[in-house]
């Protein structure tokens, strides 16, 4: 009874080592260096940064190789973060050869790396153009639904 239940150990070991080696395969190697977002080793897009608030946010532009302006990304502030988790900022993105916009999480410190793999993960260029299905799966897949921050003033009424 004991050498059945090494056997079958053996086994689930060697399907989840077997499992994890396939998924490592899978995943996609993102770079970004110079203003180029590199897919495994090879240019997917340009990647244009303007700093805004003494450096603390930014926005992001995305072209494709051939030049073209694919996607806008400027903070989305108007959205409330979580008050014990200051580790990342809301960004919309505006996907402008699709027409749609989404809400993403980026992270708070190094906003640069972490779009450029939000991007280079996202597979909705195809043929150097932004497809529409891509996009709206990419938007389903790894969208944010945050709450909208309610700024209250209080406002001196008259009595009379």
């Amino acid at each position: 009874m004991l050498i059945f239940h090494k056997k079958s150990m053996y086994k689930f070991i060697f399907g989840l080592v077997l499992l994890l080696s396939f998924s490592v395969s899978q995943a996609q190697d993102v770079d970004y260096k110079k203003g180029m977002i590199q897919v495994n080793g090879k240019d997917y897009a340009k990647l244009e940064v303007t700093k805004q608030n003494f450096g603390l946010t930014k926005s992001f532009e995305v072209f494709s190789l051939s030049g073209e302006k694919i996607i806008i990304a400027a903070p989305a502030t108007e959205f409330e973060s979580d008050k014990n988790d200051n580790s990342y900022l809301f960004y919309r993105l505006t996907f402008l050869t699709a027409d749609q916009v989404g809400i993403f999480k980026v992270a708070s410190l190094g906003q640069e790396k972490s779009f450029a793999k939000l991007i280079g993960t996202s597979g909705i260029l195809i043929n150097d153009k932004a497809d529409a299905a891509k996009v709206k799966e990419f938007i389903a897949a790894k969208g944010a639904s945050p709450k909208i921050a309610v700024n209250y003033t209080l406002v001196a009424r008259s009595t009379s």
